[in-house]
C-alpha cells in the first residue's frame, strides 16, 4: 500500500508542478473538447462515460498528462460502479503474470522483470496497475502478443495458420477480415514499407492487433461493468480499428471513444476522430 500511494503522489507532483519547473508556465496542461472542437469539462466526460460500456481511451504512450487523466477517469467511475481495465500494453500471453501481480504475489518490478514489460511501465502504467491491484479491480492483457504480430508483419496473415493450438488462444477468433478501407489502415499505405516488412503485411499486423484487442474486450465484459480500454490513438482514431471490430463482435455495446492530441485543437484538421479529444500541452511531462 505504501507503494502504491508514493507513486499516486509522485505522479500528481510532477504533473502539477511541471508549470512552475518550466519557466514559469501558466498555460493549462489540458483541455477537454467535443468533436466539433467545443470546450468541454471533465465532468461531463465522466458523465458520458459513465453511461457507456466501453470507454476507448487513445493516447500518446510517452504523456504523463493523459495517464494522469486515465488514473482519474478510472478513480471517478469506480466511484460509481464496477470497473475493468484492459490495455494494448499488456499482451494476452502475460494474463497469468497479471493475475499474480494482482493476487500480490508479484511486485510491479517483478512483474516488469518476468514478463518483459513496456520499457516506460513503471512511469506510465504501474501506477494504474498498483490501483487497480489494491482496489480489486480486473486489469486485462487485451493486445496480440508481440512475436506474432512481427511475424505477421513479415510473413504476412497466413502465417497465423501454423501458430500453435494455443498460440491461437491468445489471438482473435480467424479467419481475420480486413476492411483496407478504414482510414487508419489507408494512412499506413501512405507510409510505406519499412526493409523486409511490405505495407501490406504492416496493415494485416495492425488489423491483428484491432481484432485481437476488439475480441478480448467482448470476452472480459460483463454487463454493469464500465470497461476502460487503453490504446494509442491510432487504434480508435476516427472510429477505426478496434471500433468496427468491436461492434461486429458485440454489436449492443455502448462505446465513447477518446483521442488525445498535442498541441493546439485549431491545428487539429478533422476534429471529429472521437467522442471526446483530449488536447494537451506539448511541453507537458513526457516519460521518453
Amino acid at each position: 500500500m505504501k507503494k502504491f500511494i508514493s507513486s499516486e503522489i509522485k505522479i500528481a507532483i510532477f504533473i502539477l508542478l511541471f508549470p512552475i519547473v518550466s519557466n514559469c508556465q501558466t498555460t493549462k496542461l489540458w483541455n477537454w473538447y467535443t468533436p466539433v472542437g467545443k470546450t468541454t469539462s471533465f465532468k461531463k466526460i465522466i458523465k458520458a462515460c459513465s453511461k457507456a460500456d466501453v470507454i476507448l481511451f487513445g493516447e500518446y504512450h510517452n504523456n504523463g498528462t493523459a495517464h494522469w487523466l486515465q488514473y482519474k477517469l478510472a478513480q471517478a467511475l469506480f466511484q460509481e460502479g464496477s470497473v475493468a481495465i484492459g490495455a494494448e500494453m499488456l499482451e494476452t500471453h502475460q494474463q497469468a503474470g497479471i493475475d499474480s501481480f494482482l493476487l500480490g504475489l508479484y511486485t510491479s518490478e517483478e512483474l516488469v522483470k518476468a514478463h518483459a514489460m513496456w520499457p516506460n511501465w513503471s512511469t506510465d502504467y504501474a501506477p494504474l496497475a498498483d490501483w487497480s491491484r489494491d482496489r480489486k479491480v480486473p486489469l486485462l492483457a487485451t493486445n496480440t502478443p508481440r512475436y506474432i504480430a512481427k511475424k505477421v508483419s513479415r510473413q504476412g496473415i497466413q502465417t497465423l495458420d501454423s501458430l500453435s493450438a494455443q498460440e491461437k488462444k491468445w489471438i482473435c477468433p480467424l479467419p481475420l477480415s480486413i476492411d483496407t478501407n478504414q482510414m487508419a489502415y489507408q494512412k499506413m499505405k501512405t507510409m510505406g514499407g519499412h526493409g523486409p516488412v511490405s505495407v501490406d503485411h504492416m496493415i494485416q499486423a495492425q488489423a491483428l492487433k484491432d481484432a485481437t484487442m476488439a475480441w478480448n474486450i467482448h470476452q472480459y465484459f460483463k454487463p454493469g461493468t464500465r470497461f476502460i480500454h487503453l490504446n494509442g490513438n491510432y487504434h480508435s482514431d476516427n472510429y477505426d480499428g478496434i471500433i468496427p471490430y468491436l461492434i461486429k463482435y458485440r454489436p449492443e455495446l455502448k462505446i465513447v471513444s477518446i483521442s488525445t492530441w498535442e498541441g493546439n485543437i485549431k491545428e487539429l484538421e478533422n476534429k471529429q476522430i472521437a467522442d471526446f479529444i483530449l488536447v494537451v500541452d506539448p511541453k507537458g511531462p513526457h516519460s521518453y
